[in-house]
């Protein structure tokens, strides 16, 4: 009687270790269900789950950020694939110390500092920046003085173009500034330039009303028939926004 009361002893005690045991094993899948991240799909669920659960606990941080990296390069609503922002601090650091420097004197119309940097002799100051090209900076900014001491520089493009096919030419009259597109006109920049949209200096002189800056057109023999994409001339434009006694 003593040993069959000591086997039942062990049958039920071990019983109770293995309910006790299944118990903590439903606990911790839970505790893992818990603490799995939302932005996992069942998919991305299942690849982690191969191996064995030793495997999964030890996946390394590079993994997962890899896979929030393939999470993150998905296309949005729209169709476009968000850049990071890893991208545009290249760009913003891809200029010279030297280059950054033109570009502040340049946006600040500090003359005297764009020529000790050496941009009228002998530096290229040709290249891009976030806010374009130097001359295209000058040409928006609207300095007369200014664009006549960078047109001095023997490398200087004058008919250099954004990506948009813009020169600074038709930058200077979509700002109004009519003094600076005769200097650049005067040194043979091309005139007769447009946007996507064929839209030439004279319908944007029109669209914004630069009575001085049709006039000036008008006067040096400016083409009035050429027409946009919708088949607008400037004369049309012109009539439209109650400006068409300039031309």
């Amino acid at each position: 009687m003593l040993r069959v009361g000591f086997i039942k002893f062990i049958i039920i005690s071990e019983y109770k270790m293995l309910l006790i045991s299944e118990g903590q094993e439903e606990d911790s899948v839970d505790e893992q269900k818990n603490q799995q991240p939302p932005l996992f799909s069942s998919d991305t669920e299942s690849s982690l789950m191969l191996g064995t659960q030793h495997d999964m606990m030890g996946a390394t941080q590079g993994s997962l950020i890899s896979l929030l990296a393939d999470s993150d390069s998905e296309e949005d609503t729209d169709g476009i694939v968000p850049l990071p922002a890893d991208v545009y601090k290249v760009k913003r650091s891809s200029l010279t110390k030297l280059q950054e420097e033109l570009i502040h004197s340049i946006e600040s119309m500090n003359l005297h500092y764009f020529v000790d940097l050496g941009g009228v002799t002998y530096y290229d100051i040709n290249f891009e920046s976030k806010n374009g090209f130097p001359l295209k900076i000058a040409a928006a900014k609207g300095s007369e003085q200014f664009v006549c001491l960078m047109l001095e520089n023997k490398m200087i493009e004058v008919n250099k173009k954004d990506k948009d096919g813009l020169n600074s030419f038709w930058i200077a009259c979509r700002f109004g500034h009519g003094n600076v597109m005769r200097v650049l006109s005067e040194k043979g920049s091309d005139v007769l330039v447009s946007d996507s949209k064929n839209n030439n200096v004279l319908h944007i002189a029109s669209k914004y009303k630069y009575r001085n800056i049709i006039e000036m057109l008008v006067k040096s023999k400016f083409p009035l028939d050429l027409k946009t994409t919708d088949g607008d001339t400037a004369v049309h434009i012109a009539a439209q926004k109650g400006n068409l006694a300039a031309i």
